[in-house]
């Protein structure tokens, strides 16, 4: 019946999505036939079949012919129902097969491969689990999401993903949204962790569970900045309580953090196991998942088969893997990073997007770029608690300078009075795409 070939998931049927090599042999004639504007039937097919070579494997026109007899009286209002199907246990036996290779290859390995191995096959199960209606979305589809979005935003039903400061949370419109990658850049001192810090802890006392991955810090140092930020404990008492009042602290401290959710990585680990942590993660929290931080780019290394590449083209394939990853898994992923020295070489120290280390594709590939700044850091007859967050690129938002309170004793940004002085621009600035 040729008025069905665009059904909901007939046109998405492949030769291979079928069992039988003789059916999908049939099915590749009939698509090359109507996408050539020639008509189905089994004259046409079998010469179409003949021209290929192929009408040996279904049997020639007897079994054409035999086909279509048999084929006479089925109805077809239910194709969309088949195809669905067919290609649902295509799927399934593609996954059977990466599997069972899977399987051979676990017998071949070095002990120094096996968590390369895991995440590899982690990646190849996942890249097959398509949901039956990827594809094609028309323009009405596009912006019918576009407006029941906004809508469920006003309703209170999606919330986009908070900073932790509301000043910043504005120049994003409200916050960050899923599918975004961040970068949160700086040279050393100026505040990264304590941002992707306070942006988990944030995230985590709206009843979301979202995920940090410490590449730096122990467990008990990531700890005392937690303890600080949440409890409003100083960062130093943590270290050494010295008196019961101290202790008392930071005890309260701890118990305030403990009562929230979220899942803290702390290890070096490679960027195949970063993603295939993060699925996992992602399974688990189910839609109260929050964004996952990343600290930092410089320190996460790609697979073993890629270190061979020159350090710019690892660090592009990172950037563009963590855009994958926050599309699918519907959440930001704040990426910290790490300036180049030539901040520090000129007489203004505020940095630019030009001073991204390493490699021009975390520019390209993120949705948002902050840069952070501490005058006080450089000068000390400034404001040592003044910070600016430079909103230097923004597609979901408006670029300008946030002006924030630095409180290192207690680890931790705050919004600073006068918000942020009309967002001023900052050198480096790119404006909403």
């Amino acid at each position: 019946s040729n008025d069905i070939f665009d059904a909901d998931h007939v046109a998405e049927l492949q030769p291979d999505d079928f069992f039988r090599p003789q059916h999908g042999a049939l099915w590749g004639a009939m698509r090359t036939l109507l996408h050539s504007g020639e008509p189905v039937d089994i004259l046409t097919l079998e010469r179409q079949l003949r021209g290929t070579g192929e009408l040996r494997i279904v049997g020639g026109l007897e079994g054409l012919s035999s086909l279509a007899d048999g084929l006479r009286f089925v109805p077809t209002h239910n194709t969309s129902h088949h195809a669905g199907a067919i290609l649902r246990l295509a799927r399934a036996r593609r996954v059977q097969r990466a599997l069972s290779e899977a399987a051979d290859e676990a017998g071949h390995l070095d002990s120094r491969d096996v968590m390369a191995w895991i995440a590899d096959v982690a990646h190849r199960i996942a890249a097959l689990q398509v949901g039956d209606t990827d594809g094609f979305r028309s323009l009405t589809d596009v912006v019918d999401a576009a407006v029941q979005e906004a809508r469920d935003r006003q309703e209170g039903k999606r919330k986009p993903f908070s900073w932790g400061l509301e000043a910043l949370d504005a120049r994003f419109d409200g916050g960050l949204g899923p599918g975004e990658l961040v970068i949160v850049a700086g040279r050393p001192g100026m505040g990264k962790t304590v941002m992707g810090l306070e942006a988990m802890l944030a995230s985590a006392r709206r009843g979301e569970v979202p995920m940090l991955v410490e590449l730096e810090m122990r467990d008990a140092q990531l700890g005392r900045r937690a303890i600080a930020a949440n409890g409003e404990v100083d960062l130093g008492s943590t270290k050494d309580p010295r008196t019961e009042r101290a202790w008392a602290a930071v005890i309260r401290g701890r118990d305030a953090v403990a009562k929230l959710g979220g899942k803290v990585w702390i290890d070096r680990l490679t960027l195949p196991r970063l993603i295939s942590a993060a699925r996992t993660w992602a399974r688990n929290a189910g839609p109260n998942r929050g964004p996952v931080i990343v600290d930092y780019l410089q320190l996460l290394e790609t697979a073993p088969e890629d270190r061979r590449l020159p350090r710019e083209q690892q660090v592009a394939k990172i950037s563009r893997e963590l855009k994958l990853l926050a599309l699918e898994l519907e959440v930001p992923v704040v990426l910290l990073c790490q300036l180049n020295r030539d901040v520090e070489k000129r007489e203004d120290k505020r940095p630019r997007l030009a001073d991204l280390r390493e490699s021009g594709a975390i520019e390209q590939d993120a949705d948002s770029v902050v840069l952070l700044y501490r005058g006080g850091y450089y000068n000390k007859s400034e404001d040592k608690q003044a910070a600016e967050a430079i909103v230097a690129k923004c597609r979901e938002g408006v670029p300008g300078t946030v002006h924030l309170r630095f409180e290192g004793h207690f680890s931790r940004f705050l919004d600073r009075e006068g918000g942020d002085k009309g967002g001023a621009s900052s050198p480096g600035m790119e404006y909403r795409q």
